[in-house]
């Protein structure tokens, strides 16, 4: 395969993983703009829509209907949690809803680890988009395909929702001026009980739309998080073993200069007590030769005759 082909490939499939990030995205977006809220559980609502949609596509026997019930049902989750626990923390510090939404995650993560076990399941795609098509003589997946097209059309009705049915008119007036809203007399918080169940559902649809594409199975996220903080130990070692060559090579008197880890002994090299000496002060008992050394004691500083103490540099 040429380079062109390459390419195409590549940017078609980043474009199908972009879509099932734009559904997890787009409703914490959501939420944290209108309520200001960061929900912690936000990947569990979309880990809980591929579950849900796993139970009805093997109920129903129909894809599509996993594919619109799996939302309400995620969304419906949301909107019972936005009634029965943050809508008492809103006069709250914003910790308390990170602590709130961090406690769900784990909730509902040991609800679905009882309910549909540790193991892997997959949805099967529908008959329509289970074949592949052929980009420059590769196989390229057409649910990958139905994915990007699926993405769009949810951005686009996103869009027309906001800005064309009355619902998006008051979220987006509640996100700008909230008092405000509520001084027209219409009712803020069941606003934000609508966008915090819409942000959820559309992470449900995600899942769902994810169920299909890749094994999904609970504990996913500590896979990820495992990860992440093994790369961050590499960074750390790679970081302080580059900053140990770079002190060894442009400072390479600083060890002698600065007191061990242990702090039990210092040693002043000579030349910074021949420059203490050349400002103006007078030579002191020993000369100015190569200092000898200093023990620190609890009591204070000691040393022999013509040691040099660190009150003299």
């Amino acid at each position: 395969m040429d380079f062109l082909g390459f390419f195409i490939t590549e940017s078609v499939n980043a474009l199908s993983q972009a879509a099932l990030l734009f559904f997890l995205g787009v409703g914490l977006t959501l939420i944290f703009g209108i309520m200001r809220i960061v929900n912690f559980a936000h990947g569990t609502f979309y880990m809980l829509g591929a579950f849900i949609g796993y139970s009805m596509a093997r109920l129903t026997g129909n894809f599509w209907l996993a594919l619109a019930l799996a939302p309400l049902a995620v969304g419906i989750v949301g909107t019972v949690f936005e009634l029965g626990i943050l809508r008492r923390l809103y006069r709250r510090d914003e910790s308390a809803f990170l602590m709130v939404t961090f406690g769900l995650a784990l909730v509902l993560g040991e609800i679905i680890r009882l309910s549909w076990g540790p193991e892997a399941l997959q949805v099967e795609p529908p008959a329509a988009f289970s074949g592949v098509i052929f980009l420059f003589d590769e196989p390229f997946p057409t649910y990958r395909l139905f994915l990007i097209g699926a993405g769009v059309v949810v951005a686009l009705a996103i869009w027309q929702f906001l800005e064309r049915t009355r619902l998006g008119l008051l979220i987006r007036a509640t996100s700008q001026n909230a008092e405000m809203v509520h001084a027209l007399g219409i009712d803020v918080n069941l606003v934000r009980s609508a966008v915090f169940g819409i942000g959820c559902g559309l992470a449900g649809l995600g899942g769902v739309l994810a169920a299909t594409h890749r094994v999904d199975r609970h504990g996913r996220g500590d896979d990820h998080r495992r990860v992440r903080d093994r790369d961050h130990r590499r960074h750390g070692e790679l970081s302080r073993v580059a900053n140990r060559r770079r002190s060894r090579r442009f400072c390479p008197g600083f060890r002698r200069i600065l007191p061990p880890r242990s702090g039990a002994r210092i040693h002043v090299p000579g030349d910074a007590v021949g420059a203490g000496g050349a400002a103006g002060r007078a030579p002191r008992q020993g000369g100015l030769g190569p200092a000898r050394p200093i023990w620190r004691r609890r009591g204070g500083w000691a040393a022999g005759p013509g040691a040099v103490r660190p009150t003299d540099l």
